[in-house]
Formats: C-alpha cells, sequence, structure tokens
C-alpha cells in the first residue's frame, strides 16, 4: 500500500486517482516554472525539494508572471482625451507667435492628445486638432490637422509644432512623480525664441483628467483634457 501511495505521486501515473490529482494541484505551478529554469540551466530537468527550496519567492513569482501572465499593464497616464477647458493658453499662443486670428481659430479648435508608450520604450504623443471654419462662399468647414512626436527619455531630438508655433525647438523628454516633462530649448537665432516647458499629468483627484501645463516666459497657462472610454471595451469587461 505504501508504495501504491509513492507512486500515485509521480508525474507518469495514469491511474487518474485522487492523490494524483491533488499533488497535481498543488504542485503543477511550481514545478512547470523550476522545469524551464532547469532547461535554461542545461540541467537534467528532474525537479527535487532542494530546487523548490533554492529558487527564492520573488523569481517564482516574477518567472510565473513571465511565462503565465504575459506583459505588465499600461502607465496610468498612457490613453486617448479630449479637450474639457483652458486657462491662459491665449497668453501662450502669443508667446509662440500665433496671430490673433490663428489664436481665435485655435481656442474654437476641436483638440484629441494620445499617450501611448511603445514597445522600444519610446513615448508618443499625437495631437489632434479640428479646426472649424467657414469658406469664402460661406459654408461651414472642417479641417484636421495631426501631429505626431516620438520620444526616448532623456534624449533631446528636435520636435514637430503644430503651425501656428513659429519656434524651432529642442525637446527632451523627462518623468517625475508620474508625469510627462517636455523641456522645450528655442532657437536663439529666430523671432520667436523662448524655451517652454510642457507637463502631462493626471489630476490628484480623478485618474479621467489630464492637465497639460504650459509654461514660458513667465506664462503659465492649463487645458483640461477627458480621457475617451472605449465602449466596447467597456461593455466587454462588465458582461
Amino acid at each position: 500500500m505504501l508504495v501504491h501511495v509513492e507512486t500515485c505521486f509521480h508525474q507518469n501515473c495514469l491511474t487518474g486517482c485522487a492523490l494524483t490529482y491533488n499533488a497535481a494541484r498543488r504542485g503543477s505551478r511550481p514545478r512547470s516554472i523550476l522545469r524551464l529554469q532547469n532547461e535554461e540551466n542545461g540541467s537534467d530537468g528532474n525537479v527535487s525539494g532542494s530546487d523548490t527550496e533554492s529558487e527564492s519567492p520573488r523569481v517564482l513569482k516574477s518567472r510565473y508572471n513571465k511565462f503565465l501572465f504575459g506583459p505588465p499593464p499600461p502607465d496610468p497616464i498612457e490613453g486617448t482625451y479630449t479637450l474639457l477647458d483652458s486657462q491662459n493658453y491665449q497668453e501662450f499662443l502669443a508667446k509662440v507667435g500665433t496671430g490673433p486670428l490663428s489664436r481665435k481659430m485655435v481656442m474654437g479648435a476641436i483638440v484629441q492628445v494620445t499617450i501611448a508608450q511603445e514597445l522600444d520604450k519610446r513615448w508618443k504623443i499625437n495631437v489632434e486638432t479640428g479646426i472649424k471654419a467657414k469658406s469664402v462662399n460661406g459654408y461651414s468647414t472642417y479641417s484636421r490637422k495631426v501631429t505626431e512626436n516620438k520620444f526616448k527619455e532623456g534624449e533631446p531630438k528636435p520636435e514637430l509644432l503644430e503651425d501656428w508655433d513659429q519656434r524651432d525647438i529642442i525637446t527632451t523628454l523627462r518623468r517625475e512623480n508620474g508625469k510627462i516633462i517636455l523641456d522645450q530649448e528655442a532657437d536663439k537665432d529666430q523671432k520667436y525664441n523662448c524655451d517652454s516647458v510642457i507637463t502631462f499629468g493626471l489630476a490628484s483627484d480623478d485618474d479621467d483628467i489630464l492637465e497639460v501645463t504650459s509654461e514660458i516666459d513667465g506664462v503659465h497657462a492649463i487645458r483640461r483634457f477627458l480621457r475617451r472610454i472605449d465602449i466596447q471595451k467597456a461593455v466587454g469587461d462588465t458582461a
């Protein structure tokens, strides 16, 4: 009878008895993880009690997450946001060379910001501006302007700006307290040559509100954006 108990705990047992089932439930996950480790180290793949004791819980957890749960969740700041309101943004536009008519046009535009981190760890910031206007014949028109930049943290690069920003700038991205900060250094040989700092951060009381702060030459402007929710995904999550 004792021999039968030892046999039931063997991984090749074909009887399907309760002992085999319970043993498999208790040991299948860590044994599979240790088997992967043994294959990487070039060992014979046998899992013993000493191997289990030598493997730290932190290593077991990281390997379990890596092979069974996939990549980590996205950064909380990633998402697509639509403009809600703004403060002092006209003053900021004036500092970057935007004319009076263009400022009025920009202030009435529909703006959408998308922030995402790619597999190579670069941050992609996409700004889509929809401008409503009237043609010379009096018809309503709608034009869409898309500006997209990709930044690697700590590496300066030229930034593509909107048409109404008359500066030439070199931008460096950095992270601080969960925020994305763009340090913009302007070409001093141009007419509009003020440096600026743009900060993207979630509101302290609402993770669905993105606050974009623009600072230039003593002007402090704030624009607030509301996160767009994927309706189909939300329905799937609640189903």
